[in-house]
């Protein structure tokens, strides 16, 4: 057990330091200011009543309860299903942590070319797809494939829906950013309490059906009442 959470975390924590080091600016830059309560309650009250960024909001809360069909309750539904050892599990949830990481890498590279909007529309489409189906196969190679794409179509829409919603009301970036992720936890909150229930009383297939569906809700919500300010919009 403790070999394989070493495997495990090790890698990722590796990965992430790289990352960290070539990513992030090596010079920092201090500005100087003082928002006014005035100034904050004003940000958030152009948050709210802004049609689109809600919308941004409420979407990032669902695509966290989506997540959480693979990232939290996989390697239950592996282990149930296909008596797969510890060991074994973790490979496959790292290979799912490799892939999440590199569809938020590959990214940029559809936003660049489409837009924020249509990268988090057509993303997340595949991504609730794939997350429905892979609680359905018998197969367990196919269904581990399934789930790594939907890690893969997951990482391509949480960095392109954080990007999409970033830039909804410039003025108050700060605001709406940590708006969004105090939403987003709670959609995190929410898809592992429900998808636990749902579990327990109805099984892993509807677990995939419920959690995955919040992905598609996404790609409508998105596609109908989200604007992008990025030249390259499809939507």
């Amino acid at each position: 057990m403790r070999l394989a959470l070493l495997g495990f975390v090790l890698p990722i924590s590796l990965a992430s330091f790289l990352l960290s080091v070539r990513a992030l600016p090596s010079k920092t830059h201090s500005v100087q200011s003082k928002i006014s309560f005035k100034h904050y309650f004003s940000g958030i009250k152009e948050v709210f009543i802004n049609k689109s960024a809600t919308t941004c909001l409420a979407c990032n809360a669902l695509s966290g309860i989506a997540w959480q069909a693979i990232w939290l309750y996989s390697a239950s539904f592996f282990r149930e299903h296909f008596t797969i050892s510890t060991a074994y599990m973790s490979i496959i949830m790292l290979g799912g942590a490799t892939f999440y990481i590199i569809g938020g890498l590959i990214s940029n590279k559809f936003v660049k070319r489409f837009g924020r909007k249509a990268t988090v529309t057509l993303a997340s489409l595949p991504a609730g797809i794939f997350i429905v189906l892979y609680t359905f196969i018998p197969i367990l190679w196919l269904s581990i494939i399934l789930a790594l794409l939907g890690c893969i179509f997951s990482g391509v829409m949480s960095t392109a829906i954080s990007s999409l919603t970033l830039e909804q009301i410039p003025g108050f970036r700060g605001i709406m950013m940590s708006i969004n992720a105090a939403i987003s936890n709670i959609g995190l909150a929410i898809g592992a309490g429900v998808g636990g229930l749902i579990i327990f009383f109805i099984g892993y297939e509807f677990l995939g059906m419920g959690l995955g569906t919040m992905n598609i809700v996404v790609a409508i919500l998105t596609y109908l009442f989200v604007n992008d300010v990025s030249k390259h919009n499809l939507l």
